[in-house]
């Protein structure tokens, strides 16, 4: 029978209460002291290479704005020591180039076009300037660099990030010197803006990562070497860090005396009010993020697509809700004894999502500790028991599958449901 038929009694798990109230207090929360002296060291890390990132790379310091503090320790569902921190830097396109966003052919994926770029082109006076001066201009490959400061040793032998301009992009910067249609201030900017984008100017995901991983080379330069890492001066001593890259994120690996954790840099550029036409519904934030990792199904053109990040909208949602941070924390707790890791984070957090989504969150979230607690761990059960619609199966492991419903399905008899 399915969580959804079945009449729950929510008086039905009281006695379990403060017990699980217990395991919250003693085996999840982290601890007061741990947690300060982490955040202050995070923020002293933060600020020291973000501020040599702006320092050495113009085109990072016109694009950033902020840090956005994600991940599960930001928004209060950490099981754990505080260890991980998932960090994402916002970026802002200028607004000379008109970045537009638009809605691709795979959901969950947008496309951004500098449209102001896209229209110069297609204008009638350079079609016929560049069809005189095509012959001129060579596209060749170029070391991407700091195009206001070309000092050396921000660009260590052992490290070249090369982007290079279209004949397209090379004949438009010229036109646009030429016939002093911009402020010819703004033409570094523009000249270093173009290697991220195509020919019809779409933000590439390949060339702004690789863009990213220099300004981050290049910022740890600046900082004392020693072994493989380099030397951060902070209030609490020196600390030595290490950077390898995953996917979109940049992860650096920070050890001292008595200190050890990872802090994640991902890229993401930031759109305010500006959502794509179709399919999204009214939320209380009008910012969302967009992040450079491609669909992983093979397609042409996969570098124009962007993954759709609405961290900030789940963050809204999760919270005012009494139960609802305990209960998942306890069944990440859950998941983490049972060494159960086919079950990732954000699938439970999706399944707590989906009830606020279809309105039960009240009626879940504002009751006992124990009645929210078990009834996500049915929910919990049936999604991996596949008993649910097959157009959200993304929940379904296929490792270890048996042992977590068999597990599962033990915990709910043994309390008679």
């Amino acid at each position: 029978m399915s969580a959804s038929d079945m009449d729950f009694d929510k008086k039905k798990y009281i006695n379990m209460e403060p017990v699980l109230h217990q395991i919250n207090q003693e085996c999840i929360s982290l601890s007061d002291k741990l947690v300060k002296r982490n955040n202050d060291i995070l923020k002293q890390v933060v600020t020291l290479i973000t501020n040599k990132m702006k320092e050495i790379d113009p085109l990072f310091k016109l694009f950033f704005t902020t840090v956005f503090y994600g991940g599960s320790y930001f928004d209060g569902l950490k099981v754990g020591s505080p260890e991980e921190y998932d960090l994402d830097l916002l970026l802002e396109l200028p607004k000379f180039s008109t970045p537009k966003v638009k809605t691709s052919n795979i959901p969950g994926f947008m496309h951004v076009q500098l449209e102001t770029f896209e229209k110069l082109v297609k204008q009638p006076e350079f079609e016929k300037y560049k069809s005189e001066n095509e012959g001129m201009v060579q596209a060749r490959n170029f070391h991407f660099q700091n195009h206001h400061n070309r000092n050396k040793k921000y660009y260590p032998n052992n490290y070249k990030t090369k982007l290079h301009l279209t004949k397209t992009q090379k004949l438009l910067i010229k036109w646009l010197i030429e016939t002093r249609k911009v402020d010819k201030r703004v033409i570094p900017d523009i000249r270093a803006l173009l290697k991220l984008v195509d020919d019809q100017f779409y933000l590439l995901t390949s060339k702004v990562s690789r863009w990213f991983e220099g300004v981050i080379h290049k910022a740890l330069q600046c900082f004392p070497k020693e072994g493989n890492g380099y030397i951060l001066s902070v209030s609490y001593g020196k600390l030595l860090a290490t950077v390898h890259k995953e996917g979109p994120a940049f992860t650096f690996k920070i050890t001292g005396a008595d200190i050890k954790f990872d802090v994640d840099f991902v890229p993401c550029f930031i759109f305010k009010r500006s959502w794509p036409e179709g399919g999204y519904r009214s939320n209380p934030c009008p910012d969302f993020f967009v992040v450079p990792k491609q669909p992983k199904r093979t397609m042409a053109k996969v570098e124009r697509y962007w993954r759709l990040s609405f961290q900030e909208q789940e963050r809204v949602l999760i919270n005012n809700y009494p139960t609802l941070k305990p209960s998942l924390r306890l069944l990440k707790r859950l998941r983490d004894v049972q060494n159960y890791s086919c079950i990732a984070s954000y699938y439970i957090k999706t399944i707590f999502l989906w009830e606020i989504i279809q309105g039960n969150a009240d009626d879940i979230f504002r009751h006992s500790l124990s009645y929210a607690f078990m009834k996500l761990l049915f929910n919990l059960l049936e999604w991996m028991g596949g008993h649910r619609s097959t157009q959200k199966r993304s929940l379904s492991c296929h490792r270890s599958i048996t042992t977590v419903v068999g597990t599962m399905a033990s915990v709910r008899q043994y309390f008679g449901t």
